[in-house]
């Protein structure tokens, strides 16, 4: 018929093996699970007058082995998500390698071009391992290649994957839908949060037009923070439930447990106008001055948004002490 046939089942022993052997002799392609103990079963009938048959004792098989039949029996499908181990090298080069703690990496996505790695996701199984070689030359018209790479030379690109389990699409909506539901409620909580932070700590002053509150413990009397100046700046950042997640003081460090002996404990040195930094931390510093300690408070529109930032989960208001040290 023309048609590729694939056998799937439990193999165990040296009968396994010859099971295997003989099917693969005929052209019929096999993926069987090897069991780690037992013989594969083979039935003997023995006719005479009566009839009579022998059946020998087949092989335990345990649940691992069992769940990944039950997933071989499942193919990809067009937007799952693959958990898995991969080495990816260019000939003997290695470009990424998280061997031993898979991660979700791939999407069952339509081949962009013929023999690419998308064609070979799609033959694959849960618990399969394989490596796919891919023309470097095609690839590098799709996204950008390593300074080692060069064209017309014939080099390829191997992904060497192991499929430890499949987020199907469904399971995949579903979270998604659910994360999304769970970030559109702590979007519409934080102005009230942030409402009662404000009336609990009995803060009086008002906020600018973008929200930001900013409350000057002690005025500066030096140079004024401008665009173009080089500022010192010692400081704490708080979330509004009073935990530390960043300063410049290594005994406020300490005591919140974020202590980082890698890093340096010292004022925060930059020029205005030439480093990134939140707009809260940006508006606030402009009316402070040498010498100026203030407490700067911010929605998260002002901080790190729905995105968050490691320590700071979305939609987080921020608190930050703060002492200009010197501008220069």
């Amino acid at each position: 018929l023309g048609i590729c046939s694939k056998a799937l089942g439990f193999v165990a022993g040296f009968t396994g093996e010859e099971i295997k052997r003989r099917l693969e002799e005929t052209g019929c392609h096999t993926e069987f699970i090897q069991l780690k103990e037992g013989f594969s079963r083979i039935n003997i009938k023995l006719k005479n007058a009566d009839g009579t048959e022998v059946n020998g004792k087949g092989p335990d098989i345990d649940e691992t082995s069992l769940g990944q039949m039950l997933g071989r029996l499942d193919d990809l499908k067009k937007g799952d998500v693959l958990v898995c181990e991969m080495k990816i090298t260019l000939n003997d080069s290695v470009l990424f390698d998280n061997t031993g703690s898979p991660q979700r990496l791939l999407e069952v996505v339509d081949p962009l071009f013929a023999g690419d790695l998308n064609e070979g996701l799609a033959m694959m199984h849960l618990g399969d391992v394989a490596t796919f070689a891919i023309e470097a030359d095609s690839m590098a018209k799709l996204v950008a290649m390593p300074p080692f790479y060069k064209s017309g030379v014939g080099m390829k690109i191997y992904h060497t994957i192991t499929l430890s389990s499949v987020v199907t699409k469904a399971e995949f909506d579903k979270e998604k839908a659910e994360f999304e539901a769970a970030m559109e409620k702590m979007r519409q909580e934080e102005p009230e949060i942030l409402s009662k932070y404000i009336a609990d700590n009995n803060i009086k002053v008002q906020p600018t037009e973008t929200g930001l509150y900013i409350i000057e413990k002690k005025k500066g009397k030096g140079a004024k923070v401008e665009t173009g100046k080089k500022v010192r700046v010692n400081y704490t950042g708080k979330l509004l439930n009073g935990q530390v997640f960043d300063t410049s003081k290594k005994t406020v460090a300490e005591e919140a447990g974020i202590y980082n002996p890698q890093r340096p404990y010292e004022p925060l040195s930059y020029i205005v106008g030439q480093m990134s930094l939140i707009q809260g931390w940006e508006q606030a510093m402009s009316t402070l001055s040498a010498g100026s300690v203030a407490t700067i408070i911010m929605p998260s529109e002002l901080g790190y948004g729905a995105r968050g930032a490691q320590s700071i989960p979305p939609y987080s208001p921020l608190v930050f002490e703060l002492e200009v040290v010197s501008v220069e």
